[in-house]
């Protein structure tokens, strides 16, 4: 078995140490459990957001897919560059 380090905050470290005894787990056994969730899923076990996606306009799946459209058209070359006219 390997042994890896990892940081983290030391008030987020003691309560995650105090909830892991406190459904009979170590820390060790805890990291293994997430570890192993990831690798068998492919995927983080858990829905990872942004600030930036409690943002309606973020949220929109019509906004996203015209976004993702425009941004590959850009990366296809199929748009023109221009001067901004300015009135």
């Amino acid at each position: 078995m390997d042994a890896i380090s990892i940081r983290m905050e030391h008030e987020t470290h003691v309560a995650f140490a105090e909830f892991c005894k406190s459904v009979g787990l170590s820390v060790s056994a805890a990291m293994n459990l997430f570890a192993k969730k990831v690798v068998n899923e492919s995927r983080i076990p858990f829905e990872i957001s942004s600030p930036v996606s409690a943002d309606p306009f973020w949220r929109d799946r019509a906004t996203m897919d015209r976004l993702r459209s425009s941004v590959s058209q850009i990366n296809e070359g199929l748009v023109q560059e221009h001067e901004l006219i300015e009135a």
